[in-house]
């Protein structure tokens, strides 16, 4: 009987005791992000008995006994810079290494949730798998890092031509795509068929999610990009990191003349919606502005007016008007 009793007094007060000694040793505090076999989420109440953590879809309780005999991970207490945001993709064996790895930089860098200063990596694991770390401030802000990252690998993907999950890429749908719209941007600017025909042979169609960077500030664009389908915005950073908004521009409208010029642009450019840009090198264009000082005035015009008006926001931004 005393063995039985000895047996129950030790189940019932185990549990407060590693409750106080998890208590007493504090390996983490209400606000911490913590990865356990049971849940994985935000400490929001700690108590002799259990440990209330947030998932995000619910309070999962869970015992103090569960933490103090296994183990689990601070995420808030991380030793290196920042905390990682992780996501694996994976292409087919025909894309080349490079190819893929260069497009998952460029979405990883751009990413709003990633820390200043801290670079995202990419990693080749073989067979076609791509491990993309990016670093963030906190585990909150990990389910959004990796949905965007994910979300714009897609349109990342396609313009550099590789298969993500194994995606087919459809070069004649892509070339006819071209052949239409560029007839219809042909039409619009009063060029004839050899003109149409030039612009053709270095013309790509790129496609951008909602929120990405199309051209940045202070870039020397390769190409002329007409806007076929969504919106984009144009932009210009005040000296303290301001964003500041210039206007927008949608169907019909193009952006990229300063390649022309091999001049950097004050102005950036994002993508207000998701966003299709049929891009012509600035090579061909070259060949058909030369040959139509009509539309060499047209271009030049826009590239004045847009330079305009970011140096009036500058100007603006800088006297403290907005």
């Amino acid at each position: 009987t005393s063995i039985v009793i000895g047996l129950a007094v030790q189940t019932a007060v185990g549990p407060v005791i590693q409750g106080l000694l998890l208590l007493f040793e504090q390996p983490f505090r209400i606000g911490d992000w913590l990865d356990t076999t049971p849940a994985k989420g935000r400490v929001v109440e700690v108590n002799w008995r259990a440990v209330h953590i947030d998932t995000g879809n619910g309070i999962q309780v869970v015992p103090n006994a569960t933490l103090a005999t296994g183990s689990f991970t601070n995420l808030s207490r991380v030793t290196g810079a920042a905390y990682n945001a992780t996501a694996v993709l994976g292409f087919t064996p025909d894309d080349p290494p490079g190819v893929v790895t260069a497009a998952l930089q460029s979405v990883a860098d751009a990413l709003p949730t990633k820390l200043v200063g801290a670079p995202a990596k990419v990693i080749a694991l073989g067979e076609g798998k791509f491990k993309v770390l990016v670093p963030i401030g906190s585990p909150a802000e990990e389910s959004r890092t990796r949905t965007l990252l994910l979300h714009r690998a897609w349109y990342a993907a396609q313009r550099a031509g590789v298969h993500i999950d194994g995606a087919k890429l459809s070069r004649k749908a892509d070339r006819a795509y071209l052949d239409g719209r560029l007839h219809a941007i042909g039409a619009s600017l009063g060029l004839g068929e050899d003109a149409v025909a030039t612009m053709a042979g270095q013309a790509k169609r790129l496609l951008y999610a909602e929120g990405e960077v199309i051209q940045p500030t202070n870039s020397i664009p390769e190409a002329v990009g007409f806007i076929t389908e969504g919106k984009v915005g144009m932009i210009v950073y005040a000296p303290d990191g301001r964003e500041l908004a210039l206007g927008r521009l949608g169907v019909g409208d193009y952006i990229g003349g300063t390649s022309l010029t091999r001049q950097r642009m004050l102005t950036g450019v994002i993508a207000l919606t998701d966003t299709t840009i049929v891009s012509v090198h600035r090579d061909a264009m070259n060949t058909v502005v030369q040959e139509d000082h009509r539309l060499a005035r047209q271009i030049g015009d826009a590239i004045e007016m847009r330079r305009k008006a970011a140096t009036e926001a500058l100007t603006e931004a800088a006297q403290g008007v907005r």
